[in-house]
């Protein structure tokens, strides 16, 4: 990212009234981070407990199932035992948040509206699980730049050492599978959206 981007992190909650979410926004000054970096600069310098949240109907309803996905099914690490002990943390606690009670569904927000899951497959297909269907219906971050979106230049850092092979393909052809050894880690995506992934996992649900 370029020196003078301005880089804002939204954070959303669900509220206990329907179509109500609860927000934080920071905005990050003059950052030359990757993604993954502004994210980690975020987690080091708020906490739920520090940050005022705002109550705000929700305007627009984005629905979980059209989320571009980074890894097709076989890309989710050990995705029926985790997703089992998060079914349990939600009935537990009603939400998956981090130590921090920061959420662990991060996404990045391109062009057309499009938004990219790049961490939390297992939560947000959790969440799916017990029907939620909208995604001010989850926690989640959106990390976005003030025209509205980043770049599509930006979702190369999800696909690591395998960017530039990702640039010659089109990132919307590829999906990453950090369980394979490396020289099958880069695939042709097979499924599109987390619609299709959950549908993988939940045939008759």
């Amino acid at each position: 990212m370029s020196k003078t981007d301005k880089i804002i992190t939204k954070l959303s909650y669900p509220a206990k009234k329907k179509g109500l979410a609860d927000i934080f926004v920071k905005n990050i000054q003059n950052t030359n981070k990757n993604i993954y970096e502004v994210v980690n600069f975020l987690e080091k310098k708020i906490s739920l407990n520090k940050m005022k949240l705002k109550r705000e109907k929700v305007s627009h309803k984005i629905f979980l199932r059209k989320i571009i996905n980074l890894h097709n099914i076989d890309g989710i690490k050990d995705k029926n035992s985790e997703i089992k002990e998060m079914i349990q943390e939600v009935k537990s606690y009603g939400e998956i948040l981090y130590s921090t009670k920061l959420p662990n569904i991060k996404l990045l927000k391109i062009k057309k509206n499009k938004l990219i899951l790049f961490d939390g497959h297992h939560s947000i297909l959790t969440y799916m699980y017990f029907r939620r269907r909208h995604l001010h219906e989850v926690p989640h971050l959106i990390i976005f730049k003030e025209k509205g979106y980043v770049s599509e230049k930006e979702i190369f850092v999800f696909f690591g050492k395998h960017a530039n092979k990702v640039k010659e393909l089109g990132w919307e052809k590829c999906t990453i599978n950090w369980q394979a050894p490396e020289s099958k880690q880069l695939c042709r995506r097979r499924q599109k959206n987390i619609g299709e992934l959950f549908d993988c996992i939940y045939p008759t649900l």
